[in-house]
């Protein structure tokens, strides 16, 4: 009944040209169409956490298979379609992801006082912050033990932590408050659960810790950096093509917390550094990354192959 329901629902796509699947998963949908489109593009946006999950076999074969066309969202997916999968590199197009600038600075506010006040956080102290699920791909037990080195470092004032996105009553985020309680970092740490509206959020962070163990090209850094927030990130993320060496953010060694530390300890010691960091990835955004530039780049393409099916 739902397949049925499915094929109504895609109906009119079956004369289109061009078929634009956004993720590997929604190519499950493309046989309901009936006969192949002329192109199917699959945009992909998962690395090794989604497509080599113990049943994700047939989205594999699939995205080998099916797709005419594939757009990755970093160089960083690009390679690893290529090196893990045996997918042909001359199939791919890199668009980077992309953010509405404009409709997500019009949703921050001029001060993060009152969210330093509700978390107890002093006003003169630093805030090294981070967004997303507690899932062990996003590393938040890394992100704790970047918060365990500063135990180990005198910046001449506190620095306090905060974790938003984490869902509530979940195993992992238990966890993770267990974690905090036994190493004694909870009068540091702050682990919030996910927010309505996340702006106000980066207006309170210094630097963003990006901890993942993979990331394709997480839209929270865009965002944080869009309000001048340097990034630091591990060098197995997409991020770190945005970042590049030092000019819009900090790349460090895979899962090196103490060298993130230092990275980190340098931008809260710096405010110069933060700044001129700031500023530069604040404007990259702008330039590349905002939707009223990145989207008529992707569609462009989708144009041209478009064309290509019709001879």
């Amino acid at each position: 009944a739902r397949a049925a329901l499915a094929r109504r629902a895609l109906a009119h796509l079956r004369d289109v040209p061009v078929v634009y699947c956004n993720s590997v998963i929604s190519l499950r949908m493309v046989h309901l169409l009936g006969e192949k489109p002329p192109v199917v593009v699959s945009h992909v946006h998962e690395l090794m956490g989604a497509l080599e999950m113990p049943n994700s076999d047939s989205d594999r074969e699939r995205l080998r298979t099916l797709p005419d066309e594939i757009v990755v969202a970093s160089d960083l997916v690009g390679d690893y379609l290529v090196d893990r999968h045996g997918i042909d590199r001359a199939r791919l197009s890199r668009h980077y992801e992309f953010i509405e600038v404009d409709a997500f600075l019009d949703a921050v506010p001029p001060t993060s006082g009152d969210l330093r006040a509700e978390l107890g956080i002093p006003a003169d102290a630093a805030v090294v912050g981070a967004m997303g699920v507690t899932e062990a791909r996003k590393g938040p037990d890394l992100f704790l033990s970047l918060a365990s080195a500063f135990r180990r470092r005198d910046l001449g004032r506190p620095v306090h932590f905060v974790w938003v996105g984490a869902r509530p009553d979940t195993e992992e985020t238990r966890w993770i408050e267990h974690d905090v309680d036994k190493a004694g970092l909870d009068d540091v740490v702050h682990v919030l659960p996910p927010q309505a509206v996340p702006a106000p959020w980066f207006q309170l962070f210094d630097v963003f810790a990006l901890t993942s163990r993979e990331d394709p090209f997480p839209l929270v850094c865009l965002e944080s950096s869009l309000l001048g927030t340097p990034i630091v990130c591990f060098d197995n993320t997409g991020m770190a093509e945005f970042a590049g060496a030092g000019e819009c953010g900090f790349v460090v060694p895979y899962r090196d917390v103490e060298a993130m530390a230092d990275q980190v300890e340098a931008l809260l010691r710096d405010d110069g550094l933060r700044s001129a960091v700031g500023e530069r990835a604040a404007q990259r955004v702008r330039d590349r990354h905002d939707v009223l530039v990145a989207a008529p780049a992707l569609w462009a393409d989708l144009q041209r192959w478009a064309g290509q099916a019709r001879g």
